[in-house]
C-alpha cells in the first residue's frame, strides 16, 4: 500500500475505535446513572429510601435556611403491623405496606412533597414550606387516605382495618437547630399518637 492509503486506513480505525470507545462511555454513563436512580428507590414500595430521604432533608433544609421558611415533617407507623405480618404472613405485609405507600404518595398536594420509606413499616413525609398547622392537616389527610383503603386487619386488633399514626412537627430552620431536631421532634409527637390510642 502507498503511505497515503496507509494513512487513510489508519485513520478510518482511530477513527472506529474512538467512536466504539465513545458509544461504549455513553452505555456506561446510562448504566451509571440508572444504578444511582435506583440506590435511591426503595425496591419494594417504589417510593424514595431511607438513604434519599436523608440527602433530601439535607436539601430541603438548605433551602429553608436561605428562605427563612418552614419545613414541616410527618413521621408515619403503621399500626400493629407486627400483628398483621404474623397473622397474614410477610407476603401480605409487603403487599400492605406497598398498598400504604402508594396511598401516602397520591395524598401529596404539591410536587415538592416527598414521601419516603423510612425504616420497615415507617414512613416520612417531608413538607417543605409547611409550618405546623398545615403539616397537621396533611397528617390527617394522609391518616384518611390509609383508612379509606379498608385493608382488613388481623383478628383481635384494635381497629377492624389497617391504621397509621403519625406524628407531625414543623421548624424555622436556623443556626441552631440541625434536621435532626425535626426528626426527633416528628418521632416523639410519633410516640404520644401511638401512646394516646393509635390511629391519630
Amino acid at each position: 500500500l502507498e503511505d497515503g492509503n496507509i494513512e487513510a486506513t489508519n485513520n478510518r480505525r482511530e477513527r472506529e475505535l474512538r467512536e466504539m470507545v465513545e458509544a461504549k462511555t455513553r452505555r456506561l454513563q446510562r448504566a451509571n446513572s440508572l444504578l444511582v436512580e435506583l440506590s435511591y428507590v426503595d425496591a419494594l414500595t417504589a417510593v424514595p429510601n431511607r438513604r434519599r430521604f436523608d440527602e433530601l432533608l439535607s436539601e430541603e433544609w438548605k433551602r429553608a435556611v436561605r428562605g427563612a421558611t418552614p419545613l414541616g415533617l410527618v413521621l408515619i407507623d403503621i399500626d400493629a403491623f407486627k400483628a398483621y405480618n404474623d397473622h397474614y404472613g410477610h407476603g401480605q405485609g409487603d403487599v400492605c405496606l406497598t398498598k400504604v405507600a402508594v396511598a401516602l404518595a397520591a395524598g401529596l398536594q404539591r410536587p415538592a412533597d416527598i414521601v419516603a420509606r423510612f425504616g420497615g413499616e415507617e414512613f416520612a413525609v417531608l413538607l417543605p414550606e409547611t409550618d405546623i398547622a398545615a403539616a397537621t392537616l396533611m397528617g390527617e389527610r394522609l391518616r384518611e387516605q390509609i383508612a379509606a383503603l379498608r385493608i382488613p386487619h388481623a383478628p383481635k386488633q384494635q381497629y377492624e382495618h389497617v391504621t397509621i399514626s403519625g406524628g407531625c412537627a414543623a421548624v424555622l430552620p436556623g443556626e441552631s437547630l440541625k434536621p435532626l431536631d425535626l426528626l426527633e421532634a416528628a418521632d416523639r409527637n410519633l410516640y404520644a399518637a401511638k401512646s394516646a390510642g393509635r390511629n391519630r
